[in-house]
This record gives structure tokens, sequence and C-alpha cells, in this order.
């Protein structure tokens, strides 16, 4: 039996035998199916956008981790962010990433051995997602820019970058218009 099946047995047989607030009634099973189902969380998987020039060494999506991201790369699914279905929009996230890092040499362990670590420099904001939420999100990811600010998604299918970047200068790739296009 699943864990998810357990819960529902329990809470079921715990409702049916109380009454619901406000009411001598007690609650039917359907009604109590759709409680638990509206109570379960979306967990979203954590993605990245460096829009930047720089490497972005980790990051992380309310304390969930995502990868390094190189200069003008994405990626890092990873597991997960927990968002209360039903929860009122603004949502806040809170993103956290490492924009800067050096390299030192480590004090010596008892056998006299030193080696060298790299300390990494955070940064962090809270970010408001204003919507609108899919049906069945799937995914948060962060979008990081040039100019230092941060945006977020959230998507039912995996997430597309909001800009495109030539790997080989830097610079944005630039979209066509209707009028190129008829030539």
């Amino acid at each position: 039996m699943s864990l998810r099946t357990a819960y529902l047995r329990s809470a079921m047989a715990f409702c049916l035998l109380m009454p619901s607030l406000g009411s001598d009634r007690l609650w039917a099973k359907d009604e109590l199916f759709e409680r638990a189902e509206n109570w379960k969380p979306f967990m979203l998987s954590v993605t990245g956008f460096n829009y930047t020039d720089q490497d972005i060494g980790n990051f992380s999506i309310d304390y969930a981790g995502g990868d390094m991201l190189g200069a003008f790369e994405w990626g890092g699914d990873v597991c997960c962010v927990s968002v209360s279905r039903g929860r009122p929009l603004p949502w806040s996230f809170h993103v956290r990433w490492a924009a800067d890092f050096c390299e030192f040499t480590t004090k010596p362990n008892m056998y006299g051995e030193t080696a060298e670590a790299i300390y990494h420099f955070y940064k962090e904001t809270d970010v408001k997602f204003r919507g609108p939420v899919p049906k069945d999100p799937s995914f948060v990811a962060a979008h990081f820019y040039p100019d230092g600010h941060v945006d977020i998604d959230v998507t039912e299918r995996p997430p597309k970058p909001r800009l495109r970047f030539d790997s080989r200068t830097g610079r944005p790739i630039r979209r066509c218009t209707a009028e190129e296009l008829k030539q």
C-alpha cells in the first residue's frame, strides 16, 4: 500500500467518525478525497537559466538546490520545491546563487597536508511569482539576467529560455522582424 493510500485511509477513518466543523453531518467519502487532493502540495522540479557572462556556481529556490550554470547556459533539473495547493498569489520564492568565488589554501590537517578549496560569495533575493498558475504545475525556473535581477516561472512542461545568446560573442540573438521575413 502506498503512503498516499495509507494516509487517505487513515484520514477517511478519522473524519468519518468526527462531525465536520460547523455542522452535525459526517463528511462524505467523496468530499474527504476532494479535501485530501486539495491539500496535496505541488512538487516542482527546479531548473535555472543563466543569461549572464559569468558562471553561477550553484543556485537554490526555496532551499532546493539547483546545479551549476555556466555562462549563457541552462539546466539543473533537481527535485523539488513544495508549493501548497490553494496558496494565494503572489507566491514568494527565496532564490540564492553563487555569484562569484575565489580559491584558497586550507589550514593544514593533523598530517600537515593542505588542499586548494573554493569559497563562494552568495547573493540572495525573494522573487514574487504573480501567475498565472498552470493547471498542473511541474517546474519552477529561475532566470538570472545580466543586470542582476532574477525572475521566476512556474510551468507544466519543461520551461524554455526567455533569451537566447550567441555563445561565441555573448550577445543576445536578435529576433527577425516581419519585414525581414518577407524578403
